[in-house]
């Protein structure tokens, strides 16, 4: 924000953009900037005080950035005035002629200043107040300040419409929120292990605040000390140290492999996670004699992978590309490109704090605004991390129905683990709430049990071929060396890069061009001249055969219990996100009975994910409820906001309307509020059945048809979209319903096979679930299902299903006999 002040007690502000972070910059026919003269907040309006009285300079100019809602100047030119601007220099004479007249008639001094409306808040009640604000704030000054002011301004503009009245649409589009998953990512992977080592203990006792607290470590510099001490625990283990010869060899194995995770891909916060639990204390005296506890044993849990693939990136940069051209009306202006260059976008981006959500979320902003450059200053800039986001957006939110997924889950291990084949009847009760797609799915796996088995087989199968791979290659290609940039980067996106629709900055033309002969022989030529080869024997994204073996060992031991011969349906969900990374990604290894692996466990997790946030229609709704009541609230104060006449109050940016006469914009009356929501699969489950289930008899907020196509619909694959839009009738009475109307979409992501060839950039298309349901109305519904999360529930359903279950089996047992 450029601000130029005259005395203390005025200032004009403009706002300019930066491509990397605001979108396209506007120029004029000669090529200079397009800026847009804007209203400073109370702090800005303090801070053009306080620089001008500090310099001693009445003609003073100033940058300002604003970043993540604060404001810093970051740089103070002297003296500076705007150039360009009728009104700002009407206003320098009027401030003069009010000088000269206080220098020679001190009485006039209650009324100096009259052109003081910039550094003050200006407010529209209505659009037609901005057009004769002017005239109504000069009039309390003399009639020669008058005619000196009309003498400068003879060329002034002629009075433009605010909203042209030729054949103009009686609905204005008013907000639009949006709650999206976040794109194609790597397999998540966790490794848990109890450590008594004095090593660990040290770090955990140095670092933790409260000797029985969890300690969770993200921090570069935190992961990088750990890294140390495992590096020093191996040295000392592989120089016959007695102390460390008590390590078995699963312990050392470990060791390594958190050297391996840590030392291999650049440490990032966003990327690996690692936790610290003490389970055991000793006793011990401090410094002053004080009897005090430290911790005796820890379990380690390390997490890693689950990061934004290229694919993912650009499959949400692509659908930011497309949202913006399909969600926002464009009357051949510019559309919303247009309204966000000339500061009448109003664009919030908030995220969980998992690192794949906000990248994902930087990536769709890039293709959104048509931004250039890296993620990286459009992640620190656009996307916002905030407390009140995470308790909104995150997993730990869940902690207020752990005991509701939990029975949720064990009814799902009873029902998957019966060895029987289900009849109809015995599908029907299974899935009490008549969710269509999981019903379908019972019906072709017939005995859960026996596919299980099956899947098994298949998993053991790809450890196998994986274990003579790993014989047969370089031992070369285990070592540890950090993997390239290069080497990360490449996966299925560098080839999916063809199919692109959005347009492309130079950057990324050279980034994506590559000579394709055959799948097996696709090169591509980086942007630093880099020309590497994806090898058909390697995995991709710097993955070893050794680490890929390792996660599909890990899946077969996990999903099945040999001493009680159960399997651990929670894990399915697991070995289906594997079997489809390595489909899309990993597809050039030619592993055999991958393609029916992925087929099973497709089909076996449409029946377990959806089941896991509710069994019956009252478990839906209550799960539903809890796990989104932050959002869901946020998302009505969202919609009652844009329905005020003045929905200004959190805006970053707002024209100045009293420059109306000189702006180049034909509607300074349309403004459109932007929320969009990035979070993970949970989230977008449980908003489905809040709006499926209406709470209290309550009138359905989308219609039986839509409601058919959501039983229906398998799976929230990755970048699945909820979209808002809100409609106002300017033409309506201000107190009719029916004025603002609210239009309800959806899109299941990209639900194309794994396995298809060719276009895994766009998601399916979005998909009207209500276009005539008043605001009202959805602001009831989420009212309700806040007010449900708020009440104790008592879940009394889950023994209910148990014993049906029982009977249901005993019944089937009686016919077969």
């Amino acid at each position: 924000v450029k601000v130029y002040t005259v005395g203390t007690n005025y200032g004009h502000a403009e706002a300019r953009k930066s491509p990397t972070l605001d979108g396209k910059v506007n120029r004029d026919k000669d090529g200079k900037e397009i800026r847009y003269p804007v209203i400073l907040s109370s702090e800005e309006k303090s801070i053009a005080s306080r620089v001008t009285a500090a310099f001693g300079q009445a003609v003073c100019g100033f940058d300002i950035l604003r970043v993540q809602a604060k404001s810093y100047v970051c740089d103070v030119n002297g003296w500076s005035f705007v150039k360009n601007s009728r009104k700002y220099h009407e206003d320098c004479a009027i401030l003069l002629m009010e000088f000269f007249e206080y220098a020679v008639k001190p009485s006039f001094k209650a009324k100096v200043f009259s052109t003081l409306a910039p550094m003050i808040k200006f407010t529209v009640n209505t659009i037609n107040s901005a057009s004769s604000h002017r005239t109504s704030r000069s009039s309390s000054c003399t009639q020669h300040t008058e005619n000196a002011a009309d003498n400068l301004s003879n060329t002034s503009s002629p009075n433009r419409k605010y909203i042209s009245e030729s054949k103009r649409n009686p609905e204005e589009l008013r907000c639009v929120i949006a709650i999206m998953r976040h794109g194609d990512r790597t397999p998540k992977q966790k490794m848990k292990m109890k450590v008594t080592c004095k090593e660990y203990l040290e770090y955990y006792n140095y670092h933790a605040t409260d000797p029985r607290s969890n300690l969770k470590v993200k921090g570069k510099n935190e992961l990088k000390q750990f890294l140390s001490v495992t590096v020093n625990l191996l040295d000392s283990y592989h120089s016959n140290t007695e102390e460390n010869q008590s390590f078995d060899i699963e312990t050392i194995s470990k060791f390594l492999q958190i050297r391996h995770v840590l030392e291999r891909w650049e440490i990032s916060g966003i990327n690996r996670k690692l936790q610290l639990k003490p389970h055991a204390w000793v006793p011990i005296d401090d410094s002053l004699g004080k009897r005090k506890e430290k911790a005796s044993e820890l379990e380690l849990i390390l997490k890693w992978g689950g990061e934004l693939t290229k694919l993912g990136e650009r499959q949400a940069m692509e659908l930011g590309d497309n949202f913006r051209k399909s969600i926002y009306p464009d009357v051949g202006n510019g559309g919303l490109l247009r309204l966000h260059s000339t500061f009448r976008h109003d664009l919030k981006i908030k995220t969980s704090d998992e690192g794949r959500v906000m990248k994902t979320a930087a990536a769709f902003a890039k293709g959104f605004l048509e931004l250039e450059g890296d993620l990286t200053p459009i992640l620190v800039s656009l996307v916002h991390k905030e407390k009140s986001s995470g308790m909104m957006l995150d997993q730990s939110g869940n902690i207020n129905i752990k005991k509701d997924m939990a029975d949720c889950k064990a009814y799902i291990k009873k029902l998957m683990n019966t060895d029987k084949e289900m009849t109809d009847d015995a599908i029907r009760l299974s899935v009490p709430a008549g969710q269509e797609s999981v019903r379908e799915a019972l019906r072709k796996l017939k005995n859960p049990y026996e596919r299980l088995k099956e899947l098994l087989k298949l998993i053991w199968n790809i450890v196998m071929q994986l274990e003579e791979r790993v014989q047969q290659s370089d031992i070369e290609d285990f070592s540890n060396d950090k993997v390239r940039r290069e080497e990360q980067d490449y996966d299925r996106g560098q080839v999916e890069i063809k199919f692109s629709t959005r347009r492309q900055d130079p950057d990324e033309e050279n980034q994506g061009k590559f000579r394709q002969t055959e799948l097996k022989t696709n090169r591509v030529l980086r942007a630093n001249s880099f020309l590497l080869e994806w090898d058909p024997k390697k995995p991709a994204r710097g993955e070893t055969l050794l680490l890929m073996l390792d996660r599909w060992k890990n899946l077969h031991r996990e999903i099945y219990d040999e001493k009680t011969r159960l399997f651990d349906v929670t894990k399915v969900p697991d070995v289906h996100d594997n079997a489809r990374y390595d489909c899309l990604h990993n597809f050039r290894l030619n592993i055999k009975g991958m393609d029916e692996l992925y087929d099973l466990v497709k089909v076996l997790a449409d029946c377990i994910v959806p089941q896991e946030y509710g069994i019956t229609v009252e478990e839906k709704q209550t799960i539903g409820s809890k796990m989104c009541s932050a959002l869901l609230e946020k998302i009505r104060m969202d919609l009652i906001i844009s329905r005020r006449a003045n929905d200004s109050e959190d805006m970053l940016y707002n024209l100045d309307l009293s420059h109306a006469d000189d702006l180049p914009i034909n509607s300074l009356g349309r403004r459109v509020r932007t929320r969009l929501y990035f979070t993970s699969e949970s989230h977008l489950h449980t908003l489905l059945n809040v709006l499926r289930h209406p709470i209290n008899d309550r009138s359905p907020v989308i219609t039986n048809q839509a409601l058919q196509l959501i039983s229906h619909t398998k799976e929230v694959c990755y970048l699945t979209s909820f979209v808002i839009r809100l409609f106002e009738n300017i033409e309506a009475k201000k107190d009719d319903k029916n004025r603002f109307r609210v239009e309800i979409l959806f899109s299941p992501g990209v639900v194309k096979h794994p396995l298809l060839p060719d276009d895994h950039l766009h998601t399916a298309p979005l998909i009207t679930l209500n276009k005539n349901l008043n605001s009202y109305e959805l602001e009831g519904s989420l009212e309700a299902a806040m007010n449900l999360a708020a009440k104790p529930h008592v879940d009394k359903s889950a023994h209910e299903r148990e014993e049906v279950l029982l009977r249901q089996q005993l019944a089937e047992q009686m016919m077969m006999e």
